[in-house]
């Protein structure tokens, strides 16, 4: 019996085989971003990334890693992912619910809500269809209670080890043959 070992596998036309990974973009946003959005949604800054894909056929992987609170009881705060200015990794359209890739329910309950920062993630492949450069985004949102939405820190953000942190978010892109 023979084995033939090969470093690269192409097709025909001589592209890369489907699914190799052609490049990795990433933002990291380690400060810290306080706003009131309320039901409007806007760019959290910082947390956006360009890619240039290298053909049509190509697919773009995002990975999201966001870390944000709102500031009240009855406040829901809200966060999607953005291509351009299309909206995408977002829940179907039912009734007036709101459509987004993430929400958190900030809760006092036990008196400890204030010292909470949620994670939300996300992995979502995209097609992009293009070689124009492309920009992915998050952008944060609230509700009608004129939401304080708070990212990488705690609602109180007190100077104290015990209770309070600083996090980190960040937003990755990867190119994949297609």
């Amino acid at each position: 019996m023979s084995t033939l070992k090969v470093n690269d596998i192409q097709t025909i036309t001589g592209t890369p085989n489907r699914g190799k990974i052609l490049q990795i973009v990433q933002t990291v946003k380690s400060d810290t971003f306080a706003t009131s959005f309320g039901a409007v949604w806007g760019d959290l800054p910082g947390l956006s990334v360009n890619i240039t894909p290298s053909s049509t056929s190509s697919r773009i992987l995002v990975l999201l890693d966001i870390k944000f609170i709102g500031d009240t009881d009855a406040s829901i705060s809200r966060i999607k992912l953005v291509r351009n200015s299309t909206d995408i990794y977002i829940g179907d359209a039912a009734g007036s619910r709101p459509r987004s890739s993430g929400a958190q329910n900030y809760n006092t309950s036990g008196g400890s809500g204030g010292y909470n920062v949620l994670a939300s993630g996300g992995i979502y492949l995209d097609s992009p269809a293009t070689t124009s450069a492309t920009t992915y985004k998050v952008q944060g949102g609230g509700d009608s209670n004129a939401t304080i939405f708070y990212l990488n820190r705690t609602e109180s953000d007190r100077d104290n080890a015990y209770t309070d942190t600083r996090t980190a978010s960040s937003i990755t892109v990867m190119e994949v043959a297609g």
